[in-house]
């Protein structure tokens, strides 16, 4: 009798281990997984960064271009208006 028991306490007990080392393995497996995902995840972060900062720097660029180049229209039209009374002073507006 004892024995008996003693034999269904051992498988019970043999039982619970293996389902806490199925439980541990699926425990680690997970961890794993997520542990990967983290890594993609910032991987991610780090390119989207990198990426965001190329942009700003090419709308800085772009608005400072822009700039230059309103300077120069604006250069030019009074160029322009500067000619046209010359040519106004000169008389060569009779056509």
């Amino acid at each position: 009798m004892i024995r008996l028991c003693r034999t269904r306490t051992l498988r019970a007990l043999r039982t619970e281990l293996d389902q806490a080392r199925a439980a541990a393995k699926a425990a680690q497996e997970e961890t794993e997984q997520r542990r990967q995902e983290a890594e993609l995840a910032t991987d991610s972060a780090i390119r989207a960064e990198d990426v965001a900062e190329r942009l700003l720097t090419r709308v800085a660029r772009t608005t400072a271009d822009a700039i230059e180049l309103h300077r120069e229209a604006e250069a030019l039209r009074q160029r322009l208006a500067a000619a046209e009374a010359r040519v106004m002073e000169l008389g060569g507006g009779d056509r």
